[in-house]
Order: structure tokens, then sequence, then C-alpha cells
């Protein structure tokens, strides 16, 4: 049948890669460990990637690259991957939470960094772009916006009419 067809075919695969390991020098091992270490160690990884993830992806690189090729670029190559869209929700919803001021008048801080933090992991992710602080700011600006309501401009006049009452008589 087609589904005993596709089981045995996924099996071969697991199999495949387990024989692929089975000959990586014990270097490319540890040099993987140390990255996942570093990474798990690292704001700027852990709260965007999944570092076991990235230990694995590390490895792969060596492995296809050898042992000639800069650990940079290993790493740049794969920080385009195991993005950890909920660590990368926590990460924003804190920094969402440290700036209350962002918050809409209109809206509670809860659901606005709910909302905030919710529309930064989604864009991370979709980018698959490694991350860098000017990234995360470009992704924070895009969140505000995204998630500030509209704001009829009349109300809004309204408001500050009604608010500066003395400056209107």
């Amino acid at each position: 049948s087609v589904q005993s067809e596709l089981e045995r075919h996924i099996q071969n695969q697991r199999a495949e890669r387990i024989q692929d390991y089975s000959n990586v020098p014990d270097e490319y091992i540890i040099e993987a460990q140390n990255f996942q270490k570093r990474c798990e160690n690292d704001p700027n990884y852990y709260e965007h990637y999944d570092c076991r993830c990235l230990g694995v992806k590390y490895l792969d690189q060596r492995m296809q690259q050898g042992e000639f090729a800069p650990a940079s670029n290993l790493e740049l190559f794969i920080t385009t991957m195991c993005q950890d869209e909920v660590a990368a929700a926590g990460f924003a919803y804190r920094q969402c939470s440290e700036n209350p001021n962002l918050a809409p008048e209109n809206i509670g801080l809860d659901q606005y960094c709910e909302c905030f933090s919710n529309a930064y992991a989604k864009m991370f992710v979709a980018l698959k772009q490694p991350y860098t602080s000017a990234l995360s700011t470009d992704l924070q600006t895009k969140s505000v916006l995204a998630c500030t309501p509209y704001v009829d401009p009349m109300a809004a006049i309204q408001e500050y009419r009604a608010a500066n009452t003395d400056q209107f008589r």
C-alpha cells in the first residue's frame, strides 16, 4: 500500500541520517556542541533560535563544507534556519512590557504586548534572516505599526480640543 511504502521510505531516510553521523570526526561533534552551548548562553541566540536545532545544523554544515570552512561562514548560513517563534515572541513581549508608554491608551498593556510580540515573532520567522539588533529594531517598529489601531482623525482633533479647551475659546 501507499501508506506502508511511505513509512518504509521514512525509515530508510532516518537510517541514512544515522549512518551519515556515524563517521563524523569527534572534532566536528565537539565543535557543534560548543556552538550549541554558546547559543544557549547568548540571549541574541536563545531569544530567537532553537539552540539544539542550530547545533545539529552547525554539525551538518561542518560536514558539508569541511574542516577548512570558517566557523563564521557556518554560523551565518545556519542562522537563517531554526528560528524559534515562541522564544522570539517572549523576547518581544518583554521588550514591550518594559516600555508601557508604547501602548495606546485605548488598549491594555497586556493586550497590546500580546499583539506586538506575536507580530514580531511571525515576521522574524517569515523573513528567514539572521538576527541582528538592526533587524530587531526594524521588526519592533513594524510591530508597533501593526498593533496600533487606526485613529479617526476627527475623533483625535475632538479629543485634543477637549483636553485643551482654554486654547480654543
